[in-house]
This record gives structure tokens, sequence and C-alpha cells, in this order.
């Protein structure tokens, strides 16, 4: 429902991880979606426009750190 949201509207998921949530019956969808600030905006209010999308949390100006690993 919600890759299909983003499919839809033409917006590019640059990286998509889902996981368990604090929540027993829920999980954790993290989406890193590349564009300025009006399409993270647009991807925001949509994504609140789904009925079972819970919470929604714009980090882009939140400190991260990322890592990259891959198995030989």
């Amino acid at each position: 429902m919600v890759s299909s949201m983003f499919r839809r509207r033409g917006f590019n998921i640059a990286s998509l991880a889902v996981g368990h949530s604090e929540e027993p019956d829920l999980s954790r969808m993290t989406f890193v979606v590349e564009g300025d600030d009006r399409v993270v905006e647009q991807v925001t209010k949509h994504l609140h426009k789904l009925i079972d999308v819970i919470k929604v949390s714009d980090k882009s100006r939140t400190r991260t750190s990322s890592r990259e690993s891959s198995r030989s």
C-alpha cells in the first residue's frame, strides 16, 4: 500500500528498510526520498492520508550516521 503510493505519485525511493517497532503488531518503515523541501512535504502529506500509517517523521534536518556493509 505504501510503496504503491510512491509509485503512483512518481516519487523515487532511494532506500527502503522495514523492521520491527516498539509495538508488537506494527512494523517500522524507513524511506529515503531524494528531493527538495517541496517533495518531502508532498510525500509526508500523502503518507498521512494512508489509514495504516501511524506516524510520519522528517529526519532530513537531524544528524544521522549511516553504514554500508557487504557479505563476501
